[in-house]
């Protein structure tokens, strides 16, 4: 079970704040007033890769600064509220919560996780391209591939994140 860390005052909205989140930990926080702006600081370590989740109201969003205060992670789509971060660089990050609309306060949370890939075997792999990740409700039957017995199929993943 993840560690509750809740604030007890409004956040800076700046490099000087005094609330920080860890690694397994929750941050609760609260936009008071409406239009309020939230910096809370990280320790990101590169090798690592961590899944930082929003929850609260759906207008609600986050952006991530480096420590030099310049944006080093955003969502590609807004409104999005997790991010999978990779971080190349270890050091010191601010996750930034605010409102779209401006018109919002109420509270928050940000989890922080690691992001751990599973590993599983041919046989796994193969079953799941298969039979497990299709939406069957469109249809019926088993995914084929074209390819020969000890052929090679090429998947292009480079616009994965």
């Amino acid at each position: 079970m993840a560690t509750i860390v809740e604030n007890n005052g409004d956040a800076s909205s700046d490099t000087e704040t005094q609330y920080t989140v860890s690694l397994g930990e929750v941050f609760q926080g609260t936009l008071d007033p409406a239009g309020d702006l939230d910096w809370i600081r990280i320790e990101l370590k590169k090798g690592t890769i961590y899944d930082i989740t929003l929850t609260g109201d759906p207008r609600t969003h986050f952006v991530i600064y480096n420590s030099d205060g310049r944006i080093a992670y955003r969502a590609a789509t807004k409104g999005l509220e997790k991010l999978i971060v990779d971080p190349t660089i270890s050091g010191t990050y601010y996750i930034s919560i605010n409102n779209n609309q401006k018109d919002y306060s109420g509270n928050y949370e940000i989890s922080i996780k690691e992001n751990v890939i599973p590993v599983g075997t041919y046989d796994e792999i193969a079953d799941y391209l298969t039979d497990g990740f299709w939406d069957w409700s469109k249809g019926s039957g088993r995914q084929v591939f074209d390819v020969d017995p000890g052929g090679v199929i090429t998947v292009d993943i480079t616009e994965l994140t």
